[in-house]
């Protein structure tokens, strides 16, 4: 950056730079820093035309290195840099996301990890097969700091063959050498963003990899993609931009990483019996002709869900709790875990309010016909001290 917007930035930093997370530079603007608690700031200097050229200079030379998806990155670093471009295509703004390699913040979720890397008995099989986790959350909470993590310990200390689908340079940084903080996972980068499906099963039929890692899911090709590779034994470990588990499960596109879910029409024999079950109980509900039920089995038996940089509800057990959530006689178990200011994590099972269940299962009803979930049954061990 030119010195006249440099210099009040690094003021603003020389207290904590550590909660920074975003710089925004727009022209005739003046710079904004956005911080890990929502909070945000501007630096006394107006963005011209000339310094948003010397920004792109000092970043890529030739400004036509912005990829498809108009992101570029600073080599052997894991900084993004984002362009804003008006509807001409020029630049008129820049995005610097702050890129981080917090080490040891996959212990939150060590258990799942280990899922990962030693899989598990399906219910419907004596043979093991390789779970594959998910990581849920808004954009800012730290699912790609986790995802680094996440893959260092299973290249290094699991020492599976871990590869990475890297579309934006931003888990393993730019350049042709990948960051230290992905370890001894290999890296296969993404030539453009509507590519990611293909160099997915690419890197599958290719390389023979036990574990995928991939960054922000969201296209039906993806979807399709991520489906066809855990039918092939190998596990996967992605992320996915969703305020909660009902999010993803009303969206019809990520819905069938867990499962989807489909409505069912039954006889009047069997809605008769769920009526008079439901007097019985006390629950005033009138006969149904149709349920709602889990399509198929998910993609991701694992779910980690991101409240905030320091609080996570964890879903490891995703088609008991589709299933449990869609029937109005099981209690749906919700497990959260959260870091105490002392640096022990902590966590707490309990089960959902009945209204809350009833309101999201009839909210998702309505607008999908489709499927909703929140769970967990599986214990964490020891609560362990631990700082980020």
């Amino acid at each position: 950056m030119p010195q006249n917007l440099s210099d009040p930035i690094k003021a603003f930093l020389a207290t904590d730079p550590r909660t920074l997370i975003e710089i925004v530079v727009d022209v005739g603007k003046e710079p904004v820093l956005w911080f890990t608690d929502d909070s945000n700031t501007k630096a006394n200097a107006e963005v011209t035309e000339a310094d948003l050229t010397i920004c792109l200079d000092s970043l890529i030379g030739d400004k036509k290195q912005f990829t498809s998806d108009n992101r570029c990155g600073i080599s052997r670093t894991l900084h993004r840099i984002s362009a804003l471009r008006n509807r001409f295509g020029k630049v008129v703004g820049l995005t610097y996301r702050i890129g981080r390699n917090v080490r040891g913040v996959c212990q939150i979720i060590s258990d799942l990890t280990y899922s990962v890397a030693t899989g598990g008995f399906s219910n419907d099989s004596s043979i093991s097969s390789p779970k594959s986790l998910l990581l849920l959350g808004p954009p800012g909470v730290g699912k790609t700091t986790l995802l680094r993590d996440v893959t260092h310990f299973l290249a290094n200390e699991t020492k599976k063959r871990v590869m990475v689908v890297d579309t934006s340079n931003e888990i393993g940084g730019d350049g042709d050498v990948a960051h230290s903080c992905i370890g001894d996972a290999r890296r296969i980068q993404v030539p453009n963003r509507p590519d990611q499906d293909k160099t997915m099963l690419e890197a599958v039929q290719n390389h023979t990899p036990q574990v995928i890692v991939v960054d922000e899911i969201g296209t039906t090709s993806e979807v399709r993609s991520a489906q066809t590779i855990s039918q092939r034994g190998v596990a996967l470990v992605a992320t996915a931009h969703g305020l909660s588990l009902n999010n993803l499960l009303k969206n019809p596109v990520t819905s069938h990483l867990i499962g989807g879910v489909q409505s069912v029409t039954i006889g009047d024999r069997m809605a008769k019996e769920m009526a008079e079950k439901a007097q019985s109980e006390g629950r005033k509900e009138k006969m149904k002709k149709s349920i709602l039920e889990r399509k198929s089995s998910p993609t991701f038996e694992c779910v980690v869900e991101l409240l905030g940089r320091n609080n996570w509800r964890c879903y490891s057990r995703i088609k008991d709790t589709v299933d449990s959530m869609l029937k109005d006689d099981e209690p749906v178990w919700v497990e959260r875990r959260w870091l105490h200011p002392n640096g022990m994590l902590l966590a707490k099972f309990s089960q959902m309010h009945e209204s809350e269940t009833k309101e999201k299962k009839q909210n998702f009803a309505h607008e999908v016909k489709s499927n909703m979930i929140t769970m967990d049954f599986e214990f964490m061990r020891n609560a362990s001290s631990m700082q980020m």
